[in-house]
């Protein structure tokens, strides 16, 4: 085989190769969330701490032929939301305001139930 037999570019310019790259990807973990939770009977405001448990999975692709490039991205992702609940267990609209009212605890609100809790469970 010659030297002139392989060449990297032709008299249109560089030649990029025909190719195909698949890729998948996949994430979760938890959202540390925190309130100022309901007053104490000696004035303290304690700061109430949840975690929600989110996943992302997803799949990307890449196909180049000469000249032509096709590239795409899938992602899913879900999401455990916990709610505030006051202390009679009423739930409390979202954005919290300063002035209250203050979370008593917390539950699960949409989605399928985090594995380590039920749906009914409270956190706080």
């Amino acid at each position: 085989m010659s030297r002139n037999a392989v060449q990297a570019a032709g008299q249109t310019g560089p030649r990029d190769h025909t190719y195909l790259n698949l890729g998948t990807f996949y994430m979760d973990g938890n959202s540390l969330q925190r309130y100022f939770g309901v007053p104490t009977t000696g004035g303290t405001q304690p700061i109430l701490s949840v975690h929600e448990p989110y996943e992302r999975l997803g799949g990307d692709f890449s196909f180049n032929y000469r000249t032509f490039n096709l590239f795409g991205v899938y992602l899913y992702g879900r999401d455990h939301n916990m709610l505030p609940v006051d202390a009679s267990g009423a739930l409390i609209p979202l954005p919290l305001s300063p002035t209250g009212p203050y979370p008593a605890s917390f539950v699960s609100g949409g989605g399928p139930p985090p594995s380590t809790a039920g749906s009914s469970r409270r956190t706080t």
